[in-house]
């Protein structure tokens, strides 16, 4: 392939990339359109079963026929080194182009390779035959393609849990294994105001709200068994230690939720739970680290910046569990309505 220059090379290289997908599809595309921060997007791909099981994770309602997509995602497998642009390789496999007009095309270290055409507002990844099976079954694609748009759309992507009670939210920030999903979701059990245990979209202007992304959370075995939550299993991960992915569909998702705080759980086995304020550094740091490696901003400074500018208005909570589910839960609902004081989020 030439060497892309300026942006009319760049829709060149994406409409190249959409007549490889439309002769993966034997000239029916198959995807789904959905409704996400008051948008329509579409996603698509040659593999039916595949788009039926990403569609089974959304969260978000299915949009109407007649709707017409503001962005259009597309997946798929495929050898990766036949779209390689030259004049770009950085090295190691590794080709990464920038243009003034915010379009961006790299190849990913999971042997993957994503771009993003925001000007006409297509987002592309497509997973090599190599890569691990997780990119294409797990519901990968999803984040990395949103969180792109979401930076075109006056949005963020993160990678927290957001609960809340009447209205009044918080996110839930913690590295995999730190107690964020299972506090997350015994809050859903009990009937908080409920966004997700694993991903959200937040505004980037005005008061900071979130709004979900997929209908279905995530447990290790052993706190399936202690929350048992009545929750079809859509799959199990057994690369993660065999965590468990449930169709949370059947409990009410808020579609927005304003945001006050950010709380960092802590496991600690405490007898009570306790509620601390503490310094914002740390955690954020700690939860801007996490969103960049999930949507692969590694290379990328920009995204960086924009978070820590964003979040950078909330106070930082850090909740130190003790080993009853039920103690941890009522400590943080004590917190959310009694104890959090407004927060100006602008």
């Amino acid at each position: 392939m030439d060497n892309i220059t300026g942006s009319s090379a760049i829709s060149d290289f994406c409409d190249k990339l959409d007549k490889r997908l439309e002769a993966l599809s034997e000239g029916s595309g198959k995807g789904f359109r959905i409704r996400v921060a008051g948008k329509t997007v579409e996603i698509r791909t040659p593999d039916s079963a595949l788009s039926d099981m990403l569609f089974g994770y959304i969260a978000i309602p299915e949009a109407g026929e007649d709707a017409v997509p503001e962005a259009v995602f597309s997946f798929w497998r495929d050898d990766c080194s036949r779209f390689a642009p030259s004049g770009t390789d950085e090295g190691d496999g590794v080709w990464l182009l920038r243009q003034d007009q915010g379009v961006i095309i790299l190849t990913l270290p999971n042997d993957s390779l994503l771009a993003a055409d925001y000007e006409n507002e297509r987002y592309y990844l497509c997973a090599d035959h190599g890569s691990p099976a997780d990119t294409v079954d797990y519901g990968h694609p999803i984040p990395q393609l949103f969180g792109r748009w979401a930076m075109n759309s006056s949005l963020l992507m993160l990678h927290s849990a957001c609960v809340g009670i009447d209205g009044k939210g918080v996110l839930i920030a913690a590295a995999g294994g730190g107690g964020k999903s299972t506090l997350a979701v015994s809050c859903l059990m009990d009937g908080f105001d409920f966004i997700s245990d694993d991903y959200v979209l937040v505004s980037r202007e005005g008061p900071l709200t979130a709004r979900p992304l997929y209908r279905t959370v995530g447990l290790n075995p052993d706190m399936r068994r202690e929350l048992d939550p009545d929750m079809p299993v859509l799959r199990t991960d057994k690369d993660r230690g065999g965590k468990l992915l449930l169709d949370a569909s059947a409990y009410p998702f808020r579609k927005e939720l304003s945001v006050r705080a950010i709380v960092h759980p802590v496991i600690a086995g405490l007898k009570e739970p306790e509620i601390r304020r503490v310094k914002q550094g740390p955690v954020l740091v700690k939860l801007i680290h996490t969103t960049a490696q999930q949507l692969d901003y590694i290379r990328d400074p920009e995204p960086y910046r924009i978070m820590s500018q964003r979040l950078s208005c909330l106070p930082v909570y850090e909740i130190r569990l003790s080993g009853d589910l039920e103690r941890n839960r009522e400590r943080l609902r004590i917190f959310i309505e009694k104890e959090l004081q407004y927060v100006q989020n602008q």
